[in-house]
């Protein structure tokens, strides 16, 4: 589930189990991941003994990530920036509006995974500064996908797509516990994101108006995708720490299925 890992080891002399909850972090560290899929893969194979294997675990858990917390927060400016051109249609200023932005979306998240106290305000605070900020320059760009952009990590995508996978399974539960943090973070981020774009609009003096949450932005040519996709999967990539030798496979993936939704779209 979100946050958590409950294991479980059963006596089949005693008919009894034993269920332990270990706290775990809500990022998403790929190269690790696959790390420990190879290990738990000999160990199943009969290549590894458990003590081997425990040993590979912690020589992999001490390892440094692949790439340090400064590349992951100057490539979350390359996610919102090139997610703002292709994903949401918005011009040059948009757009570097939408990096600089997302630079402190990303920054709140690197902290959020060793303070929990700035963990538990991630899906609040963040979204509202960016909201307040576009609300205030909105006479000048276009408010409507800059929020959106720029805190791209934040929405429950993948999220959402995990629980469906869970519940597709028939893994009631867990499916059921990740759908609704889902749900819930999609509040949060479209509360905050409405509280800052009013307050932004009471400091400007401009109450009641919600021209700039409806407006749609005019979006570049789409022969600038064949540019802007793999710069968007090659920050995906480093954000979720995959390593650089499946970027290949990440950026054709990504393309596939963009182009797939653009077409379906029509």
């Amino acid at each position: 589930v979100p946050g958590l890992t409950l294991i479980s080891f059963g006596d089949p002399d005693t008919h009894s189990s034993e269920t332990h909850i270990v706290r775990a972090s809500d990022g998403y560290d790929m190269h690790r991941l696959e790390q420990v899929n190879q290990i738990s893969r000999r160990l199943r194979k009969g290549e590894a003994s458990v003590h081997e294997s425990i040993r590979d675990i912690e020589v992999v858990m001490a390892t440094a990530p692949i790439y340090p917390w400064y590349l992951r927060l100057m490539f979350s400016f390359v996610q919102s920036f090139f997610a703002s051109m292709t994903l949401f249609h918005d011009s040059w200023r948009e757009g570097l509006l939408a990096g600089g932005l997302g630079i402190m979306v990303g920054a709140f998240e690197l902290l959020s995974s060793s303070h929990l106290t700035i963990g538990y305000l991630l899906n609040v605070v963040p979204p509202l500064i960016v909201a307040l900020v576009a609300a205030l320059l909105s006479d000048h760009i276009c408010f409507a996908a800059v929020p959106m952009a720029a805190s791209l990590n934040l929405l429950p995508g993948l999220g959402l797509a995990l629980a469906m996978m869970e519940l597709s399974s028939n893994n009631v539960i867990c499916g059921t516990v990740r759908l609704v943090s889902a749900t819930m973070t999609s509040f949060m981020l479209g509360w905050s994101t409405t509280v800052g774009y009013n307050l932004g609009m009471a400091i400007l003096g401009k109450e009641g108006e919600s021209t700039g949450l409806s407006s749609e932005c005019e979006g570049l040519s789409m022969l600038w995708w064949i540019l802007f996709v793999p710069c968007l999967s090659a920050g995906f990539a480093v954000w979720f720490k995959v390593h650089w030798k499946q970027w290949p496979a990440v950026i054709f993936a990504s393309t596939m299925g963009l182009i797939i939704q653009t077409f379906c779209d029509r």
